[in-house]
Formats: C-alpha cells, sequence, structure tokens
C-alpha cells in the first residue's frame, strides 16, 4: 500500500516520523510518501491513499482540487487541532488506512 501524507505543521511531520518508524517495522508492505509542500505534489500513480493536514484555506483549496483530480483514491483529512493529541492520533489514523 502507497500512502501520500501532506503536512505544512511542524508537529505534524515530527509526530509522523516518529510513528512511521514504528509501524513500518511491522508492516514492511507499507511505504509512506511524505510530501511538504503541495507544490511538489508527487505523481499519483501508484498511489492508494491521500492523507491530508487542513490548516488554512489553501490547504483545503488544495485538497478539494485533489480530491476531484484523483477521484479514485482514498483522501482522508485531518486538522491542525488533532496534531495536539500526540502519536496515539498518527497510530489511529494509518490504522483507519
Amino acid at each position: 500500500m502507497n500512502i501520500l501524507i501532506h503536512s505544512n505543521n511542524l508537529f505534524f511531520n515530527i509526530g509522523l516520523a516518529q510513528c512511521f518508524r514504528d509501524i513500518q517495522e511491522t508492516l514492511p508492505g507499507l511505504n509512506i510518501i511524505h510530501s511538504l509542500p503541495l507544490s511538489h505534489f508527487p505523481d499519483p500513480a501508484g498511489l492508494d491513499v491521500i492523507i491530508l493536514s487542513l490548516e488554512n484555506f489553501h490547504d483545503y483549496q488544495a485538497a478539494a482540487e485533489l480530491a476531484l483530480r484523483y477521484q479514485s483514491l482514498v483522501v482522508g483529512f485531518t486538522s491542525a487541532g488533532n496534531v495536539r493529541r500526540g502519536r496515539a492520533f498518527f497510530a489511529d489514523t494509518l490504522l483507519w488506512v
């Protein structure tokens, strides 16, 4: 499974990095691409899931464009408020995927 995760939030990025180290040790088939910023969005060929952190109008606008353009992908959304929950949130998000 190939997952693209985007965030402009430093705390979200730190939490994701910690979570990925733990999860990828037990799920070697999980390939996570960390994209920063959306202007450097990679080719979506081969992606199964996109998770976006939405923090301002531009993030919401970009998310809407991605969701419309790549309708076959599962798109998950989170917000800066969820970032404060810590590692449990990141694990729950990836388990949802």
